[in-house]
């Protein structure tokens, strides 16, 4: 289930026929197979809960399969197959898509509340409807940057607009862009444009006036 979550669908495949072997080779009764269908669905409620599968695709995937109607060991065997093959394809499906879809979201709600300095990973993850630690993964891996210093560059890009476009001080600038001080500001922007703000303002007119 790791590397379904993941989208490596196929790697998910190949791990679960070997799983699906080895429980045949170990000859389960039916009571057995039973109590590690129950393991198996807790961890395959948990994986899609976590990846964003909506309760009401999940409870109509789990009303499909009805272990403890089957007598026969081999049907049970086959059954579980199936349904953790199935689990892993709706895991799977829509992994990649709902990652980015997350990510979207939270640039959105960065661009509408940039200007509060409260703003927080916590805040924006409980906004889109994930945990602000699967938040963190999500925001490194589709961004290539931390929460932190996306929302950090964001603010910057906002800054350098108003700069170009506006007759406001670099003190009135940084409280407009959710800096908690203009030192703070100053400090930032330096680190990411190589200047400060007074420099790269100065720079803006410089080239309005060639």
């Amino acid at each position: 289930m790791n590397e379904a979550g993941k989208g490596n669908r196929s790697e998910a495949e190949a791990q679960l026929a070997l799983v699906c072997d080895e429980i045949r080779q170990q000859d389960y009764g039916r009571k057995e197979l039973l109590e590690l269908h129950e393991i198996a669905e807790n961890e395959v409620t948990e994986r899609m809960i976590s990846r964003g599968v909506s309760s009401k695709e999940l409870g109509q995937f789990m009303d499909k399969y009805d272990f403890k109607e089957l007598e026969e060991k081999e049907d049970l065997e086959k059954q579980m197959e199936e349904y953790l093959l199935a689990a892993i394809r709706l895991i799977s499906r829509d992994s990649r898509k709902r990652r980015y879809a997350h990510v979207e979201d939270a640039q959105s709600y960065i661009s509408e509340h940039y200007q509060n300095p409260d703003l927080s990973l916590q805040e924006v993850s409980e906004y889109v409807g994930i945990t602000s630690s699967y938040m963190s993964v999500l925001f490194a891996e589709v961004t290539g940057k931390r929460f932190s210093e996306y929302l950090s560059s964001y603010r910057v890009s906002m800054a350098k607009e108003k700069m170009k476009h506006a007759d406001l001080s670099i003190t009135q600038i940084s409280v407009e862009c959710g800096f908690n001080s203009a030192q703070n500001f100053s400090r930032v922007f330096k680190k990411l444009e190589g200047s400060s703000p007074i420099q790269y303002r100065e720079g803006v007119k410089n080239r309005e006036k060639e």
